[in-house]
């Protein structure tokens, strides 16, 4: 009565009707049995769809609990408290608990289940929700990607959860960036929406927003990437006009400075010692270029009787 009440929107009664029933299973069976566990995981659940996520915690705990001592930790039941009370946590803030709480359900899963169980793909993708939360992007897309997987093996492409997952997998590729991808698997997940549900469904329409969205921001990235590898291509051109022009000056520069110090390699006598080189000017040492007139005769243009 009480889940029927909550289904008809009579939140008031409903949640009533579940409390008075949770007092009942606790009069009836006591507080530590499994039907115990399942009421408060049935009034977790009320909350949690009421947006009481507190509450929803609270409730959902004391069912792992009594669970864990009831029927054991690798049972279903306790298995799917874990999974619940995780995305509770996540719901309410506490985004790391549910992380570790989600791994510890993971950890127990894979010892009693398959790795392609129904389950284990919704769990994968509620991590990859929470991961999205932290901005762990990358990381992200891994689990999104993997309940995608499971589903694909599960169900084959035709399946309304396929395309869900699809759905949830182009938004986490939009996020990483790749808007090329993320095109492609929003397309697939549209064309099956359109085709079972037609255009006027929710899900289509939403599909088709997000293909639109996508495939814009798809156009525009390509666009900003052919701009930026063509100004890194005239970066380089430039660069190495650059370097020419440097390397020319470089030439230019050593040229004039050989030309410079070619007169003073030709005017060799200009280096001398002072001593040397006065008596190079004096014409009494044998440095200078030409032999002097050897014989008695006087200079020519000297004074006459001026002998050597």
């Amino acid at each position: 009565a009480g889940r029927m009440s909550l289904e008809q929107g009579q939140r008031t009664l409903g949640l009533e009707l579940l409390l008075e029933s949770l007092a009942l299973h606790e009069q009836t069976f006591g507080f530590l049995h499994s039907e115990s566990a399942r009421c408060y995981a049935v009034v977790s659940l009320a909350h949690y769809d009421a947006g009481e996520h507190e509450l929803a915690a609270e409730y959902m705990a004391k069912a792992v609990v009594i669970s864990e001592r009831t029927v054991g930790l690798d049972n279903p039941l306790t298995i799917h408290n874990y999974l619940n009370l995780a995305l509770y946590e996540h719901a309410r803030g506490n985004t790391l608990l549910g992380l570790r709480l989600m791994r510890h359900a993971v950890d127990l899963w894979s010892l009693v289940n398959s790795a392609d169980h129904p389950d284990l793909a919704t769990a994968h993708n509620n991590i990859g929700v929470m991961l999205q939360s932290l901005r762990l992007f990358d990381d992200a897309l891994v689990f999104i990607r993997s309940a995608l997987e499971i589903r694909l093996k599960l169900h084959g492409p035709d399946s309304v959860l396929v395309a869900n997952a699809q759905h949830a997998l182009a938004k986490a590729l939009a996020l990483t960036g790749d808007f090329k991808a993320a095109v492609q698997v929003e397309r697939d997940a549209h064309k099956f929406f359109s085709a079972r549900f037609g255009d006027e469904d929710p899900r289509s329409k939403e599909t088709a927003e997000w293909l639109a969205e996508l495939t814009f921001n798809a156009v525009r990235t390509a666009k900003l990437t052919k701009a930026a590898r063509e100004k890194l291509s005239q970066a380089a051109t430039l660069g190495g006009l650059m370097q020419m022009d440097r390397g020319s000056q470089q030439e230019q520069q050593q040229a004039g400075a050989e030309a410079a110090a070619a007169p003073q390699a030709g005017n060799a006598k200009g280096l001398l010692p002072i001593d040397d080189l006065i008596k190079f000017i004096t014409g009494s040492s044998n440095l200078a270029d030409k032999p002097r007139p050897s014989g008695g005769r006087r200079a020519k243009g000297g004074p006459k009787g001026s002998k050597r």
